[in-house]
């Protein structure tokens, strides 16, 4: 039976309990007060155990975490020689969680994207991948991303499930360079060099080179030139221009991660496709403004250059909880 998605609150929730029970001598109060919020909805329950077998001591998750590309690499062998029937229903029906194993899921999933696991092409938590195609087409894939290729004679189609994705689009005058996803596509010539990515339910794009055609599923398309410095966020239904640096949003090809007047949360959920751990921000530090150059191959130093420059403070339980807050 395959496991209903959580939604992130209440993860969250569900660390921020972890946390407490962990950090020391537990009153009968607090523990009054985690009964109560455990009985208050299934999904409390559910996340709980997922959190916990997941996490069974730090020490324990630790050893695993250092293991979970093997467990993933033999689930996608055992698909790989499964017909396309049965691989969707080895899938849906939660066997390769049970192959997994229930305790080690999480963090297999935090490794590796799990739904997109029989993707052509899937990289995973602070990987990247350079991608040559055919028909001299060259794609790099961020952290934890999830692409399909499907070149004929007619067409050039690749398909993001997940993450982000640089191309460098081979000219063919016949066949136009189309990159889906859900919300709808995005059209490219040859000579054109793209980033697109999904995020936040949103798809978006951004083009450095030549120009691009926009096209939401449900609504009229646009054309982006690399001459205007904007960037198309989308989905099935509206589209929207938005001042954009599309060399910053660039930069994570070369390792780095250009951060100029954003959100925190925006740069925390960047550095997410980076650390395999729990990176939980209190609500009421999300719209902090970060300026910054950081490395995302030392997550540890990136959380001490956020701490330097803002007025938050982190707490890191091991490698697999970070909890940053208001001082």
């Amino acid at each position: 039976m395959s496991q209903p998605a959580l939604s992130h609150e209440t993860l969250d929730a569900a660390v921020d309990w972890l946390v407490k029970l962990s950090s020391g001598a537990v009153s009968d109060e607090l523990n009054a007060q985690f009964q109560l919020w455990l009985d208050a909805d299934i999904h409390h329950a559910m996340a709980w155990q997922q959190l916990t077998q997941s996490m069974s001591g730090f020490e324990q998750v630790q050893h695993l975490a250092g293991r979970q590309a093997e467990h993933v690499h033999a689930v996608r062998q055992v698909l790989s020689s499964k017909p396309l029937a049965d691989r969707r229903h080895f899938l849906k029906s939660g066997a390769a969680v049970v192959a997994l194993g229930l305790g080690t899921a999480y963090l297999a999933n935090r490794v590796t994207p799990l739904s997109y696991i029989m993707s052509d092409h899937v990289t995973s938590t602070g990987e990247h991948q350079e991608i040559a195609l055919a028909d001299g087409t060259r794609v790099k894939l961020n952290a934890r991303s999830a692409l399909d290729v499907d070149f004929s004679e007619k067409q050039r189609v690749l398909t993001l499930h997940q993450g982000a994705c640089i191309v460098d689009v081979a000219p063919d005058a016949l066949r136009p360079l189309l990159l889906r996803t859900v919300h709808g596509l995005v059209r490219a010539g040859g000579g054109s060099r793209m980033l697109a990515g999904i995020s936040g339910g949103q798809t978006y794009a951004m083009v450095q080179q030549q120009s691009l055609v926009v096209a939401p599923l449900h609504q009229p398309e646009a054309v982006l030139s690399s001459s205007e410095a904007v960037a198309a966020w989308f989905d099935q239904h509206a589209l929207m221009l938005k001042p954009a640096n599309v060399n910053a949003s660039m930069a994570w090809e070369h390792g780095m991660l250009d951060v100029r007047d954003q959100r925190l949360e925006e740069v925390v959920e960047s550095l997410r496709a980076y650390h395999a751990g729990w990176i939980r921000l209190a609500p009421r530090a999300a719209g902090l403004r970060v300026f910054g150059m950081f490395q995302l191959d030392d997550i540890g130093q990136v959380m001490h250059a956020l701490q330097s420059i803002l007025p938050i403070s982190i707490r890191r339980y091991g490698s697999l909880v970070t909890m940053i807050d208001l001082v």
